[in-house]
């Protein structure tokens, strides 16, 4: 038979283990928690940001006294460094292309329109920057992108002369500083197509009025 003291030892080791026993659990189950927690966040890729539409139609169309307006695309994107175009979210390309819809309208009966985009390019030049254990005291800036829209609006008589036209180049330039996230990259290229097309617009539209008058409508 056991003693009360033995009797009462074997309890309190009995209820000890009981308990590490529940800790052990609890620390197991925690640790289950947040590793499926870190898996689930880490399956879940970030939301795809999305840019409004660059459009011009709220603008009037220029009116051209053509029948049908083509667009010639001489600037061909290379696709390769150190043009980046191709990586914007709107390239400038496709800008232009839209601007053409929304800005140019074949009004007339006869003779042909054409729009030849001549440059839509965004050139990567790097900067320099200080390096090793000076480099960490400072954030400098360390892309630069060299961007250029030119584009060329004629129109052709039914020979193929060209009887007016009228032409129109802009440049803008930008400087990233390091450690610019993906997301803040693609909102600069954004902004500098916009500003880009906005430019274009602008300095094509009052050229087209200055040199092309006669044959608007």
């Amino acid at each position: 038979m056991l003693s009360p003291s033995l009797r009462l030892a074997i309890q309190a080791t009995a209820i000890r283990t009981t308990f590490m026993i529940s800790i052990d659990r609890t620390l197991k189950l925690s640790v289950l928690v947040l590793l499926l927690i870190g898996l689930t966040s880490c399956a879940v890729p970030a939301p795809t940001p999305t840019y409004p539409e660059i459009t011009f139609s709220h603008l009037p169309t220029i009116r051209l006294n053509v029948a049908e307006v083509d667009i010639i695309e001489n600037y061909v994107p290379p696709h390769r460094a150190p043009n980046v175009d191709h990586l914007f979210p709107i390239t400038p390309m496709a800008a232009l292309r839209q601007w053409v819809v929304d800005r140019i309208e074949a009004a007339g009966q006869t003779r042909r329109g054409r729009v030849i985009i001549e440059d839509a390019r965004v050139v990567a030049v790097a900067l320099p920057v200080r390096k090793g254990l000076q480099g960490l005291f400072y954030k400098e800036q360390e892309v630069r992108y060299d961007a250029a829209m030119e584009a060329r609006v004629e129109v052709r008589s039914d020979r193929g002369y060209r009887d007016s036209f009228a032409t129109a180049r802009v440049v803008r330039s930008k400087t990233v500083p390091e450690e610019m996230t993906l997301a803040e990259k693609d909102e600069l290229f954004f902004k500098l197509t916009e500003d880009l097309i906005k430019d274009l617009n602008s300095v094509l539209e009052a050229n087209i009025r200055e040199h092309m008058g006669k044959d608007l409508i």
